[in-house]
């Protein structure tokens, strides 16, 4: 983009780029409930930098990330937010707002080059979507970093005691963990680590899954105890009786038929219903079943 384009964008408030960002992420098929949490953590950006008196121009990520961590941030997950507002400020540098990066070092050039074939990888041959395709790749550049810090990446000294370290930080944390898919993200980091040759074994087979704890809930399996209930109230005889509205009327009766089902639906219902009510009157003493009203029910 110009400069001449990119300085009318400039004089642009950041809640207007925050609604051009809206557009770019649902032309990459982000959720509603997604773009929601993007815009809320730009708009709590946008506060930030007010009250830093930060110029626009001079924005990067790592200062965008710092103020996210200096912040007392609620809501959201801040690492989350951290992630939302670094892909804002390359948003924006795309529009030649932010300042331009500095020259990558070796580190971040191998990093990239990672992520580059990572996400060939994931687009042409697991046939993900660009959404799904940004959390894995955040996944394994979380892993990364908490593996290697700020030292150079080898791929080949991980062991599957890192990847188990890396999944207790994750789900040991203060706040409770509720994402499910960082084993199954790893899993399909690994496996093209290894496809790639990038890794001596196929650490993806190592990757335990993260346990659910879950409230109080219906039970899965009864005790010995409960089955032989259960049993029991079958077996009475007082289950084996149809339940019945009333002591002297049958316990049901069909419906009238529908019209044109052959036979007239005011004289089929009567004829069921006479059926039932001599059934009624052998099982039960006349005590209780009553013939005539039996008869006045029928016509």
């Amino acid at each position: 983009m110009t400069n001449q384009s990119g300085e009318q964008t400039a004089e642009q408030p950041l809640d207007v780029l925050a609604e051009q960002y809206r557009a770019e992420l649902k032309r990459l098929n982000y959720g509603r409930a997604t773009i929601n949490v993007y815009l809320r953590t730009i708009r709590k950006l946008g506060q930030l930098i007010g009250s830093h008196d930060l110029p626009l121009d001079q924005l990067t990520p790592d200062i965008a990330a710092e103020l996210v961590l200096r912040a007392d941030w609620h809501g959201d997950r801040r690492q989350y937010a951290i992630f939302i507002v670094r892909r804002f400020v390359g948003y924006l540098r795309t529009l030649g707002l932010a300042k331009p990066p500095v020259p990558p070092t070796a580190r971040e050039l191998a990093r990239a080059a990672l992520r580059r074939d990572y996400e060939d990888y994931l687009r042409r041959q697991r046939g993900l979507t660009e959404q799904t395709i940004g959390h894995c790749w955040r996944f394994a550049d979380r892993f990364l970093d908490f593996r290697f810090g700020e030292t150079e990446v080898e791929l080949g000294a991980i062991t599957a005691g890192d990847i188990v370290a890396f999944l207790q930080r994750l789900t040991t944390r203060k706040p409770p963990y509720r994402d499910k898919t960082a084993p199954t993200h790893l899993r399909n980091f690994f496996r093209h680590l290894f496809k790639a040759g990038l890794t001596k074994s196929n650490l993806a087979l190592c990757i335990p899954s993260v346990a659910q704890h879950y409230d109080a809930r219906l039970p899965r399996h009864l005790t010995p105890e409960q089955v032989e209930t259960v049993l029991a109230a079958v077996r009475a005889d007082d289950a084996v009786r149809p339940p019945q509205l009333c002591d002297d009327h049958p316990p049901c009766a069909p419906r009238p038929a529908r019209a044109g089902s052959g036979r007239h639906p005011t004289r089929r219902y009567r004829l069921a219903r006479r059926r039932t009510c001599r059934a009624w009157e052998r099982s039960e003493p006349r005590s209780r079943a009553d013939p005539a009203r039996c008869r006045r029910s029928t016509g």
